[in-house]
């Protein structure tokens, strides 16, 4: 196909993007590269090599305490670091040792397990440390974290040198890609943003596909990389690359230089082979995802929190772009930052909420666009669009939204690639152009300056630049700072755990509190010890049913509420006795171990559970600064099935105020129908599936009289037990039936028999 020409009143998207068609000799001669290496558009592998441990060395000296303390820290804070570490534990253990799906675990949310589909897990980035865990978890996952900023440095060089053919303005562009305060950020709190490598070279790949005439290595390359994105990065970073496949192929068609290299038949057909080659690449992650997508609930699950509400709490603040990152420790301690800090991430997840662009970063853009407005205008546009998109549903200045709405809110609408629930990780394509203008501006100032020592010169400016650009984007403490603390954590499991992986038997774990994340984190990461599952845990998008299997213990519930709140609370449709529903779950979840971890309560609460936990298991069989445990298995033994256990399923009961004589009472309203699961007591085998007879009470308020039907679940459906007609004054009421004994249980419905609302509250079974 012949090249399109250069019209006068036109102009040429190749020589914009600095792809001209014409033998680049010349200018290779000037700035000393090798000519067969850029003839084939890639650096030599010596030089990428020589780049990699140049980029690997930054990264060692910038994440000073980390490298230090390779075994026993890892960077970041919360529950991040340990939910980390144990997603590249889990994906070689899975592998090589259970022979089964990455996707699904039976270790955590015991018993009904928990899929991993949308867990921020890419299953090559946690293969790349196989070979580090012999080392131990934690200096694997350190390893690969200074790995990952090397690679999306190089990955950075090799398209910026496409792009500019000058390889010390392509390695300042690596530099502002590989080191920004976004990447330092993302890096801490998510695994699937750290290897960001894979974005440049499918943009790499994508112009020479755009550029060339079919190529099959290039569009293999294009296949490859977008598939390694995601399994080396996350779906989102796949979304954001058909995006910027999307705004590239409208570059293409609205510039009419350019249009006849899309409009074809060739084009097509590579596009169509591109598809096919990556889908097939990675189809091994892709198809559990499209599986988990068309289950029941499966879309739910994938869009959780993907409402306008966290949308805004998870976007970019315009002023963000120019205040230098949370995580800065030379600028943190200036005395006008932290009430700016506070406007800008109080209340919000921190490293969703980093977006500092640099000033160095933004000069040298500028000077760049000044000196090449032709070339540089393409990824001028596509900054400005990643941008805007970054800021989310609407403009928010210093904290406050203001009404002008966002790019996002239109990109929201997108079927399929609105799985970017975060905007501000936008950030990543804005980073990425503004790392191509960077170059531009880097090669402008070499050119004017070069001359006569043009090596020497512009190595000076390139090293001036690097200490600028690293000062800017900073992301550890300086010594003792009050950031010190959110830029990496300290690793120091207790023995207990080493204890516990020696015994043999099956059984399960359960840490208190175990609804709060940064406990639920360790407590998974602590899986990777003892290999022993775990009653909950902590998933990047937990389901319904994972939740339930914690909701059954009240022992869980009233723990979390006591770290939480100070005291505990027991509000509930049935009055129970609490510990019997605790010992019960128990027994059915094959709890051996009650592990406390101390840090999460304050003295007076501290005291409080030990107590309860002391007269309920006895005298705890380990314990040391950070963990109390209790073996529950005696205590099981003793109480179990010895008196009425009964759970209301949580998401069929709302409580409510309820206005009566003047005062307000606290009752709930049975919605779904109102579900509860009623445990008779036994204590002897042969009264197993035996009739139990039982008196159920309770307190019930009509709005109007009313009736309600008690059903219980059948085999073929619900049969009616009872018929109550509730009154609109607040009374008891008693109904006599026959219960099945036994561990499989029973199963009640309390419906409203003319949907009218009805208000119980008490209620309680015991034997007639």
């Amino acid at each position: 196909m012949e090249e399109p020409t250069e019209k006068a009143h036109g102009f040429d998207l190749h020589k914009l993007v600095g792809l001209h068609a014409k033998s680049p000799r010349a200018e290779e001669r000037k700035e000393g590269h090798d000519h067969a290496n850029h003839k084939s558009g890639m650096p030599s592998p010596k030089l990428c090599a020589a780049m990699a441990l140049l980029y690997l060395a930054i990264a060692l000296a910038l994440f000073y305490p980390i490298t230090l303390n390779m075994g026993t820290a890892a960077p970041g804070s919360g529950a991040a670091p340990f939910q980390n570490l144990w997603n590249i534990w889990w994906v070689n253990y899975a592998l090589f040792n259970l022979h089964t799906s990455v996707y699904f675990t039976n270790l955590l949310f015991w018993p009904v397990g928990a899929s991993l589909v949308f867990q921020t897990m890419p299953p090559l980035t946690a293969l790349l440390s196989a070979p580090f865990q012999a080392f131990g978890v934690v200096f694997a996952y350190n390893t690969i974290f200074m790995l990952g900023f090397a690679f999306s440095g190089i990955a950075m060089f090799v398209l910026a040198d496409y792009l500019v053919r000058n390889r010390y303005a392509a390695f300042i562009a690596g530099l502002v890609f590989a080191f920004s305060a976004f990447h330092i950020a993302q890096s801490y709190s998510s695994l699937a943003f750290l290897y960001l490598g894979w974005v440049p070279i499918f943009l790499y790949f994508t112009l020479r596909v755009f550029r060339e005439k079919r190529n099959y290595w290039n569009i293999l390359g294009m296949s490859a990389s977008f598939a390694l994105a995601t399994l080396m990065g996350s779906i989102e970073q796949s979304a954001m690359l058909i995006i910027l496949l999307i705004l590239l192929t409208l570059m293409y068609v609205l510039n009419k230089p350019t249009r006849s290299r899309i409009i074809n038949r060739d084009f097509a057909v590579s596009m169509i082979l591109f598809a096919i080659a990556a889908f097939i690449i990675g189809s091994w992650n892709f198809v559990p995802m499209m599986l988990a997508l068309l289950r029941p609930g499966g879309s739910t699950a994938a869009n959780l929190l993907n409402t306008a509400k966290y949308n805004a709490m998870w976007s970019s603040d315009a002023l963000a772009f120019f205040v230098p990152s949370f995580y800065n420790g030379i600028f943190s301690s200036i005395n006008s930052l932290p009430g700016v800090y506070r406007a800008l991430y109080a209340g919000y997840d921190i490293s969703e909420r980093v977006a500092y662009l640099g000033f160095t970063v933004l000069a040298l853009s500028l000077y760049g666009i000044f000196k090449d407005r032709k070339k540089t205008m393409p990824w001028l546009v596509l900054a400005v669009v990643f941008g805007w998109l970054t800021l989310g549903p609407y403009l928010q200045i210093a904290g406050s939204v203001t009404q002008i709405p966002g790019l996002y809110s239109l990109y929201h609408l997108m079927p399929l690639l609105n799985s970017i629930r975060e905007p501000g990780r936008f950030n990543l394509m804005l980073t990425m152009m503004l790392a191509i203008l960077s170059a531009f501006g880097v090669k402008a100032l070499i050119e004017k300056f070069g001359h006569p020592n043009a090596k020497r010169m512009a190595a000076g400016i390139v090293v001036v630049l690097s200490i600028l650009i690293l000062i800017e984007s900073n992301g550890m403490p300086l010594g003792n700072s009050a950031i010190a603390s959110m830029s990496s954590t300290s690793i120091a499991p207790s023995h207990l755990y080493s204890e516990l992986s020696n015994l043999t038997g099956n059984f399960s774990v359960l840490e208190l509190p175990a609804l709060d994340a940064q406990t639920s984190a360790m407590a998974t990461y602590h899986t990777s010890i003892t290999h022993q599952p775990l009653v909950g845990g902590y998933v990047t998008r937990e389901n319904l049913t994972e939740e339930l299997s914690l909701y059954n213990i009240p022992l869980a519930i009233q723990s979390s509420t006591l770290a939480t709140s100070g005291a505990a609370n027991f509000e509930s449709p049935v009055n129970e006795n609490f510990t019997n529903q605790t010992l019960l779950s128990l027994y059915n979840y094959n709890t051996a171990f009650v592990v406390v971890r101390k840090g999460a309560y304050n003295s007076t609460t501290l005291t409080e559970l030990l107590t309860y936990l002391l007269k309920t298991f006895g005298n705890p069989v380990f314990n040391d600064n950070t963990t109390t445990a209790f073996s529950s298995t005696k205590a099981v033994n003793q109480s179990v099935f010895k008196s009425y256990v009964s759970y209301p399923i949580v998401t069929d009961w709302q409580q409510t105020a309820v206005p009566f004589n003047g005062t307000i009472t606290r009752m709930w309203l049975p919605s779904n129908p109102g579900a509860i699961a009623v445990y008779a007591p036994f204590a002897a085998t042969q009264q197993l599936q035996q009739t139990i007879n039982t008196t159920i009470s309770f307190v019930a308020l009509a709005a109007k009289p009313s009736v309600l039907l008690i059903e219980a679940e059948t085999a073929s459906g619900a049969a009616k037990i009872a018929s109550v007609n509730v009154s609109s004054s607040m009374r008891k009421y008693s109904v006599d039936t026959a219960l099945i004994s036994g561990p499989r249980g029973n199963v009640l419905f309390f419906v409203e028999g003319q949907t009218l609302p009805i208000y119980l509250s008490n209620i309680t079974f015991s034997r007639r």
